[in-house]
């Protein structure tokens, strides 16, 4: 028997067993696995080293509009990792965007107001106690930060998932409806319908995934979503 003494992967008669509660992320599992089957997912990179990366398509960025886009995971939770790549992006001209849930100090947002050209900002529950049960935090400080945003007049697109039994209520569209109607500089949402590719990932890594089985919504209610929201003068896209 072949045996990771910081993983707990051991190889027994060409059968493979992994103890996740001893893994140390040493990566050393994946190094003896002689099948394969086991693999390291994402790098440790310096902000220059994954500008470097971002720099050898700039020419499409000046061509199509578009740039550099940080997505997790959480980015923010990073945050100095982020500010030094946003920094170095902004020195070169490049537009950036970060992909987030808004959970965060806004110490934390505050320093990235000057560095970010557009936010993508998730709202996933506009009621604290549904918020709380479907993600374990209530969402006052995601909605204060938004608030905060918008009020330094940050460009912000919002993203909806719509995911059956979770958020797809008539009253969750008239809650958030009601909520932008009360704050000025909002202007675009995306409306995005619950898929399933989570579903393969979470196996991967041998977590249980609480939603399994679960289909994505019907078209007519995402349309029906779609023109409540566009009743209040906003740019309502599917998906995005």
């Amino acid at each position: 028997m072949q045996a990771c003494p910081h993983s707990g992967h051991q190889l027994n008669e060409g059968v493979h067993t992994l103890e996740r509660g001893l893994c140390e992320v040493c990566g050393r599992c994946a190094e003896c696995c002689p099948t394969g089957a086991l693999g390291i997912v994402g790098e440790q990179r310096t902000a220059e080293e994954i500008l470097e990366i971002v720099r050898r398509d700039k020419p499409f960025y000046e061509a199509s509009g578009g740039g550099l886009t940080i997505s997790g995971g959480e980015p923010l939770a990073q945050a100095k990792g982020a500010r030094a790549l946003l920094s170095l992006a902004r020195k070169e001209k490049i537009h950036t965007a970060v992909e987030t849930c808004g959970y965060a100090d806004w110490r934390v947002f505050q320093p990235l107001l000057g560095l970010v050209d557009l936010w993508l900002y998730d709202v996933k529950q506009m009621e604290p106690r549904a918020h709380r049960a479907a993600t374990g935090f209530y969402n006052r400080r995601i909605l204060a930060n938004l608030a905060r945003l918008l009020e330094n007049r940050a460009k912000v697109i919002l993203r909806v998932p719509i995911i059956p039994g979770q958020n797809d209520q008539e009253r969750l569209i008239s809650r958030l409806a009601e909520w932008i109607g009360g704050h000025d500089g909002l202007q675009e949402i995306h409306l995005m319908p619950y898929n399933r590719l989570a579903e393969s990932k979470y196996a991967a890594v041998g977590l249980e995934y609480s939603l399994q089985g679960l289909q994505p919504p019907a078209e007519e209610e995402i349309q029906g979503f779609k023109e409540r929201l566009e009743e209040s003068g906003l740019t309502v896209r599917v998906g995005g």
